[in-house]
Protein backbone atom coordinates (compact mmCIF):
# COMPACT_ATOMS: atom_id res chain seq x y z
CA UNK A 1 0.00 0.00 0.00
CA UNK A 2 1.36 3.39 -0.77
CA UNK A 3 -0.61 6.69 -0.05
CA UNK A 4 2.06 9.22 -2.17
CA UNK A 5 4.89 9.37 0.96
CA UNK A 6 4.44 6.18 2.90
CA UNK A 7 4.21 2.33 1.79
CA UNK A 8 3.47 -0.54 4.05
CA UNK A 9 4.39 -3.89 2.74
CA UNK A 10 1.60 -5.94 3.74
CA UNK A 11 2.47 -9.26 2.28
CA UNK A 12 5.87 -10.45 0.42
CA UNK A 13 5.78 -13.70 -1.16
CA UNK A 14 8.02 -16.42 -2.79
CA UNK A 15 7.26 -19.45 -3.74
CA UNK A 16 8.57 -22.55 -0.97
CA UNK A 17 10.54 -24.23 -3.71
CA UNK A 18 12.39 -20.57 -4.05
CA UNK A 19 13.18 -20.44 -0.79
CA UNK A 20 15.19 -23.51 0.59
CA UNK A 21 14.99 -26.68 2.27
CA UNK A 22 13.59 -27.11 6.67
CA UNK A 23 11.11 -23.98 6.43
CA UNK A 24 9.49 -23.80 9.90
CA UNK A 25 6.38 -22.57 8.33
CA UNK A 26 6.56 -23.58 4.90
CA UNK A 27 4.25 -21.08 3.45
CA UNK A 28 5.03 -19.21 0.78
CA UNK A 29 3.46 -16.07 2.20
CA UNK A 30 6.66 -15.70 4.47
CA UNK A 31 10.20 -15.53 3.39
CA UNK A 32 11.98 -17.85 5.94
CA UNK A 33 15.36 -18.08 3.12
CA UNK A 34 16.36 -16.64 0.37
CA UNK A 35 18.27 -19.44 -1.51
CA UNK A 36 18.82 -18.05 -4.54
CA UNK A 37 18.29 -13.79 -3.48
CA UNK A 38 15.51 -13.72 -5.83
CA UNK A 39 13.49 -11.90 -2.77
CA UNK A 40 16.04 -9.35 -2.30
CA UNK A 41 16.49 -8.54 -6.22
CA UNK A 42 12.40 -8.20 -5.91
CA UNK A 43 12.30 -6.37 -2.75
CA UNK A 44 15.48 -3.56 -4.42
CA UNK A 45 13.15 -3.10 -7.31
CA UNK A 46 10.14 -2.43 -5.20
CA UNK A 47 11.78 0.25 -3.18
CA UNK A 48 13.34 1.61 -6.27
CA UNK A 49 10.07 1.87 -7.44
CA UNK A 50 8.66 3.23 -4.80
CA UNK A 51 11.37 6.17 -4.33
CA UNK A 52 10.65 7.36 -8.02
CA UNK A 53 6.77 7.56 -6.59
CA UNK A 54 8.38 9.89 -3.84
CA UNK A 55 8.17 7.25 -1.25
CA UNK A 56 9.89 8.20 2.42
CA UNK A 57 8.80 5.91 4.42
CA UNK A 58 8.44 2.47 4.56
CA UNK A 59 7.01 -0.32 7.04
CA UNK A 60 6.53 -4.14 6.72
CA UNK A 61 4.74 -6.50 9.19
CA UNK A 62 6.73 -9.78 9.28
CA UNK A 63 6.53 -13.25 11.12
CA UNK A 64 8.94 -12.65 14.00
CA UNK A 65 11.82 -14.94 13.79
CA UNK A 66 11.69 -15.74 10.25
CA UNK A 67 11.56 -12.80 8.23
CA UNK A 68 13.90 -10.25 9.44
CA UNK A 69 16.53 -11.55 6.99
CA UNK A 70 15.13 -10.88 3.84
CA UNK A 71 13.75 -7.11 4.94
CA UNK A 72 16.90 -6.52 6.48
CA UNK A 73 19.15 -7.33 3.26
CA UNK A 74 16.45 -4.61 1.75
CA UNK A 75 17.77 -1.96 3.82
CA UNK A 76 14.52 -2.14 6.35
CA UNK A 77 15.40 -1.83 10.36
CA UNK A 78 13.30 -3.04 13.25
CA UNK A 79 11.18 -0.11 14.76
CA UNK A 80 11.63 -0.60 18.19
CA UNK A 81 9.00 0.49 20.97
CA UNK A 82 6.28 0.66 17.97
CA UNK A 83 3.27 -1.34 18.84
CA UNK A 84 1.06 -2.59 15.79
CA UNK A 85 -2.55 -3.39 16.31
CA UNK A 86 -4.95 -5.56 14.68
CA UNK A 87 -8.56 -6.68 13.93
CA UNK A 88 -8.23 -9.43 12.06
CA UNK A 89 -11.51 -11.68 10.76
CA UNK A 90 -9.99 -13.61 7.82
CA UNK A 91 -12.05 -17.08 8.03
CA UNK A 92 -8.86 -19.01 7.07
CA UNK A 93 -6.17 -17.99 9.88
Amino acid sequence: MFDGLSANIMEFCLECELQGDNLKYNNGSIIECDRYGIAKRMGDLLISELRKLGNTFISAYIVEEAEEQVYESIGLTQNTGHLVYIKDERPYV
